[in-house]
């Protein structure tokens, strides 16, 4: 993105998204560096693809994230999400 680093759009996500909210987010980039895929996995993307990619494996993971999503918000609407605070972290 030439005009908005992606970084900062995952930072500004992570501050304005509530903790318990789950927020499929899918990166693709043409850099495939694992400090990149790293860094952006612990800001807030749930998953990587690098440029060039496969249209269908990218269908297929974006079904996988809402699916995901989907099966959240049903985990929240019967009290039984674990809050982003409690979740394990990696540093």
């Amino acid at each position: 993105m030439p005009d908005l680093d992606g970084f900062a759009l995952l930072e500004t996500f992570a501050r304005l998204i509530p903790d318990d909210s789950y927020l499929p987010i899918l990166v693709l980039t043409a850099d495939a560096t694992l400090p990149t895929r790293r860094r952006a996995l612990s800001l807030g993307a749930k998953d990587f693809l690098t440029k060039p990619f496969d249209a269908i494996e990218a269908v297929l993971r974006i079904f996988n994230l809402l699916e995901t999503r989907i099966l959240t918000l049903e985990l929240s609407r019967h009290g039984l999400a674990t809050p982003k605070s409690e979740r394990p972290r990696i540093d």
